[in-house]
């Protein structure tokens, strides 16, 4: 009767080639080639086993890979994905009479054994995603920087550039290598005096802002300048971030001469509306004198004469309105039309609109006509 004793797999399987991929850097490819020829090794004490990995529909064989024998397979889960699978096959087994049970295999600590190696290579394939993402958002932040019109600078405590954004390169004429080294003050774009102020006050304060001028090579602008200290490269930075506000500023006066041109234009109004409100009491006063009259019983001619007096200021009220509306518009008139007019008219006008108030008062009213040296015209007196 032959025998067959059973011998456990209690190996202490080393995996220093695999973990030598950790610090090796490469790509998900490299990275599975490479286990995918250290696996085998793994488990020699099986005899030929060959190994395959599965990763998203593309195959990685190890050399003399056979599909021959007993097989284990392991999911290769990375970011929570099962996004590949390892296969081990057993070609040869180990056959030394007395040793090895051949049913046995694979056994259950090889099954063990492939869940490590799965769980290593997942761990080796997610640290290179990580990677992978960091330097994506590195170059996005990088991209979203260059995209900016503010002109931004890290600066070291003596004021070195560390680096910047394209807009501060396009202002410089420099190029990024170029420009990385030079002293911010030894640009020229900013005042030396200004810079150490801002750097010192930073440094203190943790933040800091400034309006100030810059100097760019075309013109001198007025800037708002926020600064922030922040870690780059291990060591402590002061990040500048300078804004061109010139065209606010220009904003800003443009409203404050509105807000003047207003503030005048309201008290002219007040002075219009008082000068309207004067002019409009009086033919208002008269037309109730003369309306009192009426009411009191008076002659036939005083009536006719009370009327033609209601009737003239009347119109005189209509003329004053009329006037308004054309006054209030002054402001969008760019020309006002002025004509020669006689005045004497006018002057007669009011004496004989205070006839009355004159009689009831026992006072007189007289004028005298004087002739104009260069016209020739008569006008009144006073």
């Amino acid at each position: 009767m032959e025998a067959h004793c059973i011998k456990k797999d209690n190996h202490d399987y080393p995996f220093f080639e695999i973990m030598e991929l950790y610090q090796a850097p490469g790509s998900p490819d490299m990275i599975l080639e490479r286990a995918v020829d250290e696996i085998p090794g793994l488990f020699l004490a099986h005899g030929k086993v060959s190994s395959r990995i599965i990763w998203k529909d593309r195959f990685f064989d190890s050399p003399d890979f056979d599909t021959k024998g007993r097989k284990l397979t392991s999911e290769i889960v990375v970011n929570g994905n099962r996004n590949g699978v390892i296969e081990i096959y057993f070609n040869k087994v180990q056959t030394e009479i007395g040793k090895w049970d051949m049913p046995s295999f694979p056994s259950r600590n090889s099954n063990l054994l492939l869940d490590r190696i799965s769980k290593l290579i997942g761990s080796l394939l997610e640290k290179d995603s990580l990677i992978d993402l960091l330097n994506d958002s590195e170059a996005n932040l990088r991209n979203i920087l260059d995209r900016l019109q503010e002109h931004v600078f890290v600066l070291d405590s003596r004021g070195n550039i560390l680096d910047c954004n394209r807009s501060s390169m396009d202002c410089l004429n420099f190029g990024c290598n170029q420009i990385t080294g030079f002293r911010l003050a030894d640009t020229g774009f900013l005042d030396p005096q200004t810079i150490d102020e801002i750097i010192e006050n930073t440094l203190l304060s943790g933040r800091f802002s400034l309006e100030t001028g810059c100097y760019c090579p075309d013109e001198t602008t007025t800037v708002l300048i926020d600064s922030c200290c922040m870690d780059y490269n291990k060591q402590q930075t002061v990040l500048f971030i300078i804004r061109d506000i010139s065209r606010s500023r220009e904003y800003e006066n443009e409203l404050k001469r509105h807000a003047e041109d207003l503030k005048s234009s309201g008290e002219l109004k007040e002075l219009f509306i008082d000068i309207i409100r004067h002019d409009l009491l009086t033919p208002a006063g008269i037309i109730k004198g003369f309306t009192e009259e009426l009411l009191s019983g008076p002659s036939e001619e005083e009536k006719y004469l009370a009327i033609r007096k209601i009737y003239e200021n009347t119109n005189r009220l209509i003329e004053l309105l009329d006037s308004a509306t054309k006054l209030s518009k002054l402001q969008k008139v760019e020309e006002i039309p002025f004509q020669s007019m006689d005045l004497v008219p006018f002057f007669l006008m009011v004496a004989e609109s205070l006839h009355i108030q004159v009689q009831e008062r026992r006072q007189q009213v007289k004028y005298r006509k004087y002739r104009c040296p260069n016209t020739d015209q008569c006008l009144t007196g006073h």
